[in-house]
């Protein structure tokens, strides 16, 4: 229920916070109402909590790195993971999916806008053949593990505000890639309200605040808004993916992982790839005093991200890529409001666009955004797990205009995992003087996101393929660029 314009007045100007009235006298009834009907909705003694450490710029000074240790990694077959193991988590992993048991969740709230376009990120084209975009790359995953195991996974993706309405009429515009509407529930994460440096409040129109998105951690309260977690559970799902948008590359659906998630009797398990350097922004798993945690790679000091072993290894090395495995019922527990309440909030300090003091127009102010993290529920996770993923295979974010996790980066990077797996099916591929195979070629998700897979399909293609020229498979096989 809304409050009143008085009662509002008085805690605000309690707070310091009375500036947000400053063009109370000028506004319509319509714009008073909804000013007070957003500001009902702030909560005052957190803000208070948050803006103490709006000015703190060096977190990692807070950090002892005498309380942290590396964490214990399921190691991949191909790194000396015990293949029997992986083998059985497979057939864990497999009857599970088959069982219906396994949905999706995809955090697509982001923009394009450092890559250089004017796009939601989702939009993004980024095969080097068919210039699918990131959605139909994942809806094609899915569809291609609804084939392989005969059920139905829905997908749940968390959208923004800012991007809610162009993603929903996207995906109906191309009618959801192949999936069954129904199945697919998009719904935008919450807000936080922005501050300046000296920690007040401003505000994007006189009758509105300055408010940001509150982050890939803001997906367990916008699952209990909307009532989805209610609605999922009736169909059954026990385990959810989770992973970002950005990273085409990943095995959304890999049995293996929800095998040992299963086996571990795990509630939140977590795929990792191994630095390549000390300097990778990446985040890294580590144990703060015997709990798993991620430390961002922007928190983490120079003497912890710089410390090996003694064969010149990196001592903490396991790569958070983003991608999870949570529980239904982990995810029922985290969304009441006890535990809501205690997930930490991260200061993000950004330029700002609010209204200047006499409101003509929008200036850019230096100010601070705050942001939930999915991975800050770890530590009030049973049995969490962390399992490795070769990079080659699931890694290449996109993030970057151009360079290291580039668009172009990331195409360069399908092209090696593909033709990786001709040759690995027998194929002679050619290759340049530097190593990069000559041939083009792109393959649908949904005739085989692994390489195992394609290895089992491969026989049923017409053959031989045009190594020379460009190759596309389908989802029913060879095909036409």
């Amino acid at each position: 229920m809304c409050q009143s314009k008085s009662e509002l007045y008085l805690q605000f100007k309690l707070a310091g916070q009375s500036q947000v009235f400053r063009f109370w006298d000028a506004l319509t009834p319509d714009h008073q109402k909804k000013l007070l009907q957003e500001l009902s909705t702030i909560d005052l003694s957190a803000l208070s909590r948050w803006g103490r450490n709006a000015g703190s710029t060096n977190k990692a000074s807070k950090l002892d790195i005498n309380d942290l240790a590396p964490p214990s990694v399921i190691l991949h077959p191909s790194r000396g993971g015990d293949i029997a193991e992986w083998q059985k988590a497979k057939i864990v992993g497999q009857d599970t999916l088959r069982q219906g048991k396994v949905g999706v969740i995809t955090v697509a709230g982001g923009s394009a806008s450092r890559m250089g376009q004017k796009m939601v990120k989702g939009m993004l084209p980024i095969t080097p053949l068919k210039k699918k975009s990131l959605f139909q790359v994942f809806a094609e995953k899915i569809l291609g593990a609804q084939q392989n195991y005969g059920v139905t996974i829905p997908w749940l993706i968390m959208t923004s505000p800012g991007n809610h309405s162009a993603i929903v009429a996207f995906l109906e515009e191309h009618h959801y890639f192949g999936l069954n509407k129904a199945e697919v529930f998009c719904f935008p994460q919450g807000q936080l309200p922005a501050v300046d440096s000296q920690g007040k409040l401003l505000l994007e129109k006189e009758y509105a605040l300055a408010l940001s998105p509150n982050g890939h951690g803001g997906v367990f309260e916008a699952l209990q808004a909307q009532e989805i977690l209610t609605k999922i559970a009736a169909k059954g799902i026990e385990i959810c993916s989770y992973f970002q948008i950005d990273n085409p590359l990943l095995y959304c659906l890999d049995p293996a992982f929800i095998g040992f998630h299963v086996a571990r009797s795990s509630e939140f398990s977590s795929k990792m790839v191994r630095k390549y350097r000390s300097e990778e922004k990446i985040g890294l798993f580590c144990l703060n005093k015997a709990k798993l945690c991620v430390v961002e790679y922007s928190n983490a000091p120079k003497s912890l991200l710089n410390l090996r072993e003694a064969d010149g290894s990196l001592t903490y090395s396991s790569g958070n890529i983003a991608a999870h495995l949570l529980s239904t019922s982990f995810l029922q527990r985290i969304v009441q409001p006890d535990h809501l309440a205690s997930l930490p909030v991260h200061c993000a300090h950004k330029k700002i666009y609010a209204l200047d003091e006499d409101g003509k127009q929008q200036i850019a102010v230096k100010g601070t955004k705050f942001e939930h993290f999915i991975f800050d529920a770890l530590p009030m996770a049973y049995h969490p797990i962390i399992v490795e993923a070769i990079r080659e295979e699931e890694f290449s974010p996109i993030k970057n205009f151009e360079g290291v996790d580039s668009l172009e980066s990331c195409k360069a990077h399908q092209q090696l995992r593909w033709n990786k797996w001709l040759e690995a099916s027998g194929n002679s591929v050619r290759r340049d003087h530097e190593g990069f195979p000559l041939c083009q070629i792109e393959i649908s998700p949904a005739f085989a996101d692994a390489a195992d897979i394609f290895l089992e399909r491969y026989p049923s293609l017409q053959r031989p393929l045009p190594l020379d020229g460009k190759i596309y498979i389908g989802e029913k096989g060879l095909s036409s660029v």
